[in-house]
């Protein structure tokens, strides 16, 4: 259900605090509350339509009601400001227009993240050879100063 104008169904003026769109909301709440009517379709419907306005109202704090933002069953056109009705089929396109950009978003981190586990490996891969090669020419020196200063190399004397 879409309302079109939630301050009209509370109300409350267009400048209204939100002090005041909730005591408008409580006192309407206490007014057609379906435990205080039991059986009454129509305070049901009214209960509906309340909530409904009180819910767009609550999330845009103290800015002004943006007819276009919160109404659901329509939406502005860009060729110039015609209101167009949503119906299934174009929902259903945005809906897998969106999770076409996720899956190409996810597909992307993934790679990203591949990516930069092989440059991880790869540059530990390095490390290690390079400690492999300072350890070896440690002991190759090591060696070779045993072997001249015992005699024992083929130099040794």
């Amino acid at each position: 259900m879409a309302i079109l104008d939630p301050y009209a169904v509370l109300g409350v003026p267009r400048g209204a605090t939100q002090i005041e769109i909730a005591a408008a909301y409580k006192s309407l709440a206490k007014k057609y509350h379906p435990d205080l009517n039991p059986g009454d379709t129509l305070a049901a419907k009214r209960m509906a339509e309340v909530n409904e306005a009180y819910n767009l109202l609550k999330e845009e704090v103290g800015t002004p009601y943006d007819e276009s933002r919160f109404t659901s069953d329509f939406r502005m056109r860009e060729d110039g400001g015609h209101w167009e009705e949503y119906d299934d089929a174009k929902a259903a396109e945005d809906a897998r227009a969106r999770t076409d950009r996720m899956a190409k978003a996810f597909e992307e981190a993934v790679r990203q993240r591949r990516r930069a586990e092989i440059k991880k490996t790869i540059t530990r891969v390095f490390v290690w050879l390079a400690l492999f090669a300072m350890l070896g020419s440690i002991l190759f020196q090591a060696c070779g100063q045993t072997f001249t200063q015992t005699g024992y190399g083929p130099y040794g004397l």
